[in-house]
Parts: structure tokens; sequence; C-alpha cells
């Protein structure tokens, strides 16, 4: 048994967020599509790795794993949250 190397990518465009807006009734008669318009957070790219190896002894098998999350160390996800 060898040793295993994998890898995941996630390029995520922008995840919406919501945004309050306040705005007077007969403003918004005037400007109908300004409630209307969409807002993105900045796009996450998240990197995982993960390495695992497998070994064999007595007749019993056992596989040690090792994984790191967020190697790109991206904060995106947690500003759109505002924490």
């Amino acid at each position: 048994m060898g040793i295993n190397l994998g890898a995941n990518f996630q390029a995520l465009s922008g995840l919406p967020i919501d945004r309050t807006l306040t705005v007077a009734w007969p403003r918004l008669a005037q400007h109908p599509g300004r409630a209307a318009r969409h807002y993105r957070a900045d796009a996450l790219k998240l990197l995982s790795l993960r390495i695992d190896k497998g070994v064999r002894f007595s007749g019993h098998r056992a596989s040690f794993i090792a994984e790191l999350h967020n190697v790109l160390n991206s904060s995106a996800g947690r500003a759109a949250s505002g924490r």
C-alpha cells in the first residue's frame, strides 16, 4: 500500500448577501428597480489537501490520515457575515 495524495479546490463567485434598504413609499415608486439589486460578497477560494497511508500488520489494516483545510487562509466567507 502506497501513499495517497488528494486536493480539492473550490472557486466560488461571491455568495449573495442581503442588504437592508429603507425607502419611503413615494420614492420607491419613482425607482422600482433600486430595491431589487443583488449584492455579492468577495469571491471565495478554498483549497483542502489530504494525505493518507495504509499499512498492514499481523493480518490487520490501518490507515493514517492527515487533512489540511483552508490552505489559502481565505477569510472571505467570514467577511460576508460581518464577523
